[in-house]
């Protein structure tokens, strides 16, 4: 049994297969109604379609207060709402998404799915291979920068150029990053592009597919060092883009910040000398 929220409930088909003749019966009355079954594939895409689907059907019964009412059937003091087949991880936390009725909640918890993902995936297959605080590239450097590609910038001239390169503020000694940034977990890096194995497609992450528009996409690449309650609301704001997607991007309009924000200015210009005075923070300042 697999709980979706507080109420909700799915069981897969070995649970299924397990059931009382009398409970089979009661689900199959409800079949589509009232339960929904989904048997997934070993193809991405095909997975996709079908999560799509049944976020469609939800939605339309959340509209009709009888329907969303008498969803589901009682099932060991819970509500059985679903029969899965096939299932991993990924494809649950999209069921679960679905059921999160509040909007805040449901982009907040796909946001933070997410980065638990790349998290996970940064981390099994280690491919900066840090060792003293450098990556496996910087060690291929005759003058070496400590952190990898944690320098954060701003953008100025509506996006067009970056400007004040300097250590991140959220990288922490021994915590490493304190800020979940959902474009900075997908970023990878020329040098590993190049000359290692290790991939990230954000059109391989189901949750992004599922319930993210062609705007958004662009967004989540293009937000680097943006605090998470800002990505959030750029993210929410996307949603109902009508704007033509072409102007969309030639405009940056996909940045939280298309110049350096007021309060950043002084500091910016700081950092941008000592960047341009240390060859790229590579000496001592």
């Amino acid at each position: 049994m697999i709980n979706i929220n507080d109420n909700f409930v799915i069981i897969n088909l070995k649970e299924y297969n397990i059931l009382d003749i009398a409970t089979k019966e009661e689900i199959k009355k409800n079949i589509d109604k009232n339960i929904f079954w989904i048997s997934f594939k070993d193809n991405n895409k095909q997975n996709i379609k079908l999560l799509k689907k049944l976020k469609k059907e939800i939605n339309i019964k959340r509209k009709n207060e009888n329907r969303k009412k008498n969803f589901g059937i009682e099932f060991n003091q819970y509500k059985l709402i679903g029969i899965i087949e096939n299932e991993n991880e990924e494809l649950i936390s999209c069921i679960r998404a679905i059921f999160i009725e509040d909007k805040d909640e449901r982009y907040e918890y796909i946001y933070d799915t997410i980065c638990k993902q790349l998290d996970k995936k940064w981390i099994e297959e280690n491919p900066c291979k840090f060792e003293s605080n450098y990556c496996i590239y910087e060690r291929n450097n005759k003058n070496p920068r400590e952190d990898g590609c944690c320098y954060a910038f701003w953008y100025k001239n509506m996006g067009t150029q970056t400007y004040g390169v300097h250590k991140c503020e959220h990288l922490h000694p021994t915590e490493h990053c304190k800020n979940s940034n959902l474009t900075c977990k997908l970023f990878v890096c020329t040098y590993l592009r190049k000359y290692s194995n290790f991939k990230i497609k954000i059109n391989e992450l189901i949750l992004v597919q599922v319930f993210f528009n062609r705007y958004q996409k662009i967004m989540i690449r293009n937000n680097f060092f943006i605090e998470k309650k800002l990505f959030l609301e750029k993210l929410k704001k996307d949603e109902y883009r009508i704007k033509p997607l072409i102007l969309y991007y030639v405009h940056r309009d996909f940045l939280v910040y298309k110049n350096i924000p007021k309060n950043k200015k002084e500091i910016a210009k700081r950092y941008e000398k000592i960047y341009k005075n240390t060859n790229g923070l590579r000496k001592k300042s």
